[in-house]
């Protein structure tokens, strides 16, 4: 309900077809712009300071949920044999598999 009300009054606000087609084609918009990596760490910085009394960023967040879902999914995986298969996470992270099993929640 919210996205298109929110294309509409862009529409009448802005009178510009690029802001409408932003607010068409993200979830979730910055007022002009669409949101940045950059934007989201500084927003989580913000209400995780005061919480966890550490400036969490994306960057952080990413290693962390990896972390905990190949903690949680390993077992699964070597059942199903789809550990070298590019899943969800992977992809909007933008990068492959061999890449994530790489640099993303590595322990000792």
């Amino acid at each position: 309900m919210a996205c298109p009300l929110a294309q509409l009054a862009t529409k009448i606000c802005f009178a510009n077809d690029s802001m409408v087609q932003l607010y068409k084609d993200h979830l979730f918009v910055n007022f002009d712009r669409a949101f940045t990596s950059e934007d989201l760490s500084i927003i989580m910085k913000k209400y995780n300071l005061p919480h966890i009394q550490f400036s969490m960023t994306i960057n952080h967040w990413r290693h962390i949920q990896t972390a905990r879902k190949h903690k949680l999914n390993c077992a699964v995986e070597e059942v199903m044999e789809i550990n070298q298969e590019d899943d969800m996470d992977t992809l909007q992270a933008g990068h492959m598999r061999t890449t994530k099993n790489h640099i993303y929640g590595r322990t000792v």
